[in-house]
């Protein structure tokens, strides 16, 4: 145990010395983060430098415990396989990171990069076997590999989108690898105990000048490495025999940014968008809206916390029953009290309601041939009133189908709605049109219309399309330029009292000098 203070005070100690040096190399060439109005908020360009000095920390320390103690010295050397693999996977990753960082990849080259270091990995000898949970072990045979990638890429992934407000990624973090370094000595493993205390440290440090107000960014470098650790790390803590895993303390861990994870891919997919675009509707970001960033800080950090607790139980006790309840009990948690989940488990019942009434051919009317569901993802617009201008329309003209969405993060609204006629028509006969709606200089959402081809004219058609549309982009824009107004109005008026209040703690410390 000494030994692990040791390591988690090194990397802290590093951490602090180093950011600062990296952080100025970073913004000397240009690797900094630009505001862009849009979806990236801060004021001015920050460096990205904090993935760039934790990889530096971590493999510093390593190197350093090897050298000066040798039973550490000799747990390295039992699986040098693995060891090597790790340190060559995170260093592909942190260059995919810093690539990304500097001229923007695009999702699937990244995705790419990220498959590339999770194979240097698999191929050290990192690969799921056998999963035990619940006290049943289930032999994964051909899905070992594949199961492992999906572990790994989730993991990276999950983290890197939690990355979205000053501190949460470093906290969830510090979180998770302090608990790794406790089951690794717990499990008997010294080596991946000393590394995750050496990371816990390293993200300890960085968050000094990452919060509450940042000066250095993580990156996307930083973000994924910090995944990429600690899946790697949780699978060798969690080892009860060669290549079985007690499935509960890793999924404990990375309850939380899983979850994130897989509420974004359901949010994306059922509102038509990519599951490579970015929104403002993540877990921090709700936290955000309604606590303000600190306590969303503080309420993720708890939750992990409550996980990570879990999970060391179950290494501790060799019963990974609690550590999944436990997780589950946390996310329901959040569905419950509608902080988060809760908007795309509607969407998801919505979904699944219909594919169960198109497989028993019921038709549910709303009053009028069509039906439809709304679901508002951020923000305290009526969109619904600007929606049911087209759903009128779409009613009077026997339109087919037809979906609103708005993804405007900046104004820190989102909404999503679909209309469908109950009378069914063959695909094969529907046209398609697509709008990208663009209000404020950016793209805020889009409009998608089907409907039948008739057997005159399509010109006729076309027009009543462009005659639902004529006039909706203005008004749209006329709702987001009034959020703007708003906005600007509050940011004004909290700028006034925090210049105000540092006026009047000058005036009162004036006032105490001069007495």
């Amino acid at each position: 145990m000494t030994l692990l203070v040791i390591a988690f005070i090194a990397g802290c100690l590093l951490s602090l010395i180093l950011v600062p040096a990296v952080a100025e190399c970073c913004r000397a060439r240009g690797l900094v983060d630009h505001p862009d109005g849009h979806r990236k908020l801060h004021a001015q360009p920050i460096a990205l430098a904090g993935g760039i000095a934790v990889f530096i920390v971590v493999a510093l320390v390593a190197s350093w415990g090897q050298a000066t103690n040798p039973d550490l010295a000799l747990a390295f050397a039992r699986e040098p396989a693995f060891y090597i693999g790790l340190g060559l996977s995170a260093l592909v990753l942190l260059l995919t990171g810093v690539v990304d960082d500097l001229v923007g990849l695009r999702g699937r080259q990244k995705l790419a990069g990220q498959v590339v270091a999770c194979l240097i990995l698999i191929g050290s000898g990192l690969i799921i076997h056998r999963a035990q949970a619940f006290g049943t072990v289930v032999e994964l045979g051909l899905l070992s590999f594949p199961i492992t990638l999906l572990w790994l890429l989730g993991a990276i992934n999950a983290v890197n989108l939690l990355d979205g407000i000053n501190g949460l990624a470093a906290t969830v973090g510090i979180t998770a690898a302090g608990a790794l370094a406790l089951m690794s000595q717990i499990g008997g493993h010294p080596a991946e105990a000393f590394l995750a205390a050496a990371l816990a440290g390293g993200l300890l440090g960085f968050l000094r000048y990452n919060f509450p107000k940042a000066s250095v960014f993580l990156g996307d470098a930083g973000s994924m490495l910090i995944g990429l650790l600690i899946a790697a790390l949780s699978i060798q803590s969690s080892l009860k025999g060669p290549g079985t895993v007690l499935l509960g303390a890793p999924l404990c861990l990375m309850a939380i940014p899983f979850f994130d994870s897989a509420a974004a891919i359901i949010r994306r997919k059922l509102t038509g968008r990519s599951i490579f675009s970015t929104d403002r509707a993540h877990l921090h970001h709700c936290l955000t809206d309604r606590f303000g960033g600190l306590t969303a800080v503080l309420i993720v950090g708890i939750g992990c916390s409550v996980t990570a607790m879990a999970a060391i139980s179950g290494i501790w006790w060799q019963n990974d029953s609690v550590a999944l309840i436990s997780a589950a009990a946390v996310i329901v948690v959040f569905m419950a009290t509608r902080i988060f989940g809760y908007t795309e488990l509607r969407l998801l019942a919505a979904r699944m309601h219909a594919l169960m009434a198109s497989l028993v051919q019921v038709r549910i009317h709303d009053g009028n041939c069509g039906k439809q569901t709304e679901v508002r993802l951020q923000g305290n617009r009526q969109w619904n009133l600007l929606w049911s201008t087209l759903t009128a329309a779409a009613d009077e003209i026997e339109l087919q189908r037809l979906e609103l969405d708005v993804n405007a993060p900046s104004l820190k609204e989102g909404y999503h709605a679909k209309w469908e006629n109950t009378t069914r028509v063959s695909d094969e006969l529907l046209w398609r049109f697509e709008l990208p709606l663009v209000a404020l200089g950016h793209k805020v959402g889009h409009v998608r219309i089907a409907a039948e081809r008739k057997l005159d004219s399509a010109a006729g058609e076309v027009d009543q399309v462009l005659f639902i549309l004529d006039g909706f982009e203005e008004r749209l824009s006329a709702m987001l330029s009034d959020v703007e107004e708003a906005q600007k109005s509050t940011a004004e008026l909290d700028h006034r009292a925090e210049r105000d209040g540092r006026r009047d703690a000058s005036l009162t410390a004036e006032s105490a000098i001069l007495r």
